[in-house]
């Protein structure tokens, strides 16, 4: 799969999301469970001042503003730290430009992540999936 593909399978995963508490541990690699937002700006990619994101999608409510950032990586290789520092990076950017109430970040790739990347993840509250982490994410959303 390319990495468009991928990004349009994941585009299509986050358009199913309704609402559902997850397991974390799961689907994203997390500690604790997740709320799968019904959002109200469909997840789009975007490029804004260089930056470019693989997926943003909103979800509004009278008191906040929760943005999912998605960046998909459809490699043969795990993830590395430098990845994950320009994914942070990138974030950071989203935060003052959008000024959201929360921001999710999520990072997939179909072939895992370096013990390094994990790390970084874990430490930055950062979630990540691999294929397999997707394929059972789909199979429950299909449910």
């Amino acid at each position: 799969m390319l990495g468009e593909e991928a990004e349009l399978m994941l585009r299509r995963v986050m358009t199913h999301f309704k609402n559902q508490i997850v397991d974390g541990k799961k689907y994203f690699n997390v500690d604790c469970e997740i709320t799968l937002p019904k959002f109200d700006r469909k997840p789009t990619s975007l490029e804004i001042q260089g930056y470019q994101i693989d997926l943003l999608a909103k979800k509004t409510t009278s008191k906040k503003t929760i943005l999912w950032m998605l960046e998909s990586k459809n490699t043969d290789t795990p993830v590395d730290v430098k990845i994950v520092k320009d994914f942070i990076e990138k974030m950071e950017f989203i935060k003052q430009h959008e000024n959201p109430t929360e921001l999710i970040g999520w990072i997939y790739c179909r072939s895992g992540f370096k013990s390094d990347a994990e790390n970084w993840l874990k430490q930055n509250n950062i979630l990540y999936s691999n294929k397999q982490n997707v394929v059972e994410l789909i199979e429950y959303l299909d449910k």
